[in-house]
């Protein structure tokens, strides 16, 4: 359990990973909006400061790693997680800290990378 919640926006296009990863956060003492692309992203990031962005690479439309650039042009001190199968391929292609979380991954990873990332 978290001593403070964090308010994690969840970016994951396939449904039932999008919804067991809200549970898991939960789970953990966070608070998740869980929304199944970049563009319902943007929106809630209009309506909620977050601290932690937690996105699938691989998103239709926009990427997840065009997202998180978005997203820290206004908010720098935004921390990012990236969770995929692929995320080794753009360790050298980002201009800011992240921490990648390799799929599939299991609920003491996923505490271990919100650890990681704060």
């Amino acid at each position: 359990m978290a001593d403070t919640p964090f308010q994690i926006l969840v970016v994951e296009d396939n449904e039932d990973s999008r919804e067991l990863l809200g549970e898991m956060l939960g789970v953990l003492g966070h608070d998740a909006c869980c929304v199944p692309n970049a563009e319902a992203a943007l929106e809630a990031f209009g309506e909620k400061r977050f601290n932690i962005l937690l996105a699938d690479i691989n998103l239709p439309g926009m990427t997840g790693l065009t997202l998180a650039e978005k997203l820290r042009e206004g908010a720098p001190d935004l921390k990012i997680i990236f969770a995929s199968g692929y995320g080794y391929l753009i360790a050298d292609r980002m201009d800011f800290p992240f921490i990648l979380l390799p799929k599939p991954y299991s609920l003491g990873q996923l505490q271990h990378a919100l650890d990681a990332v704060i």
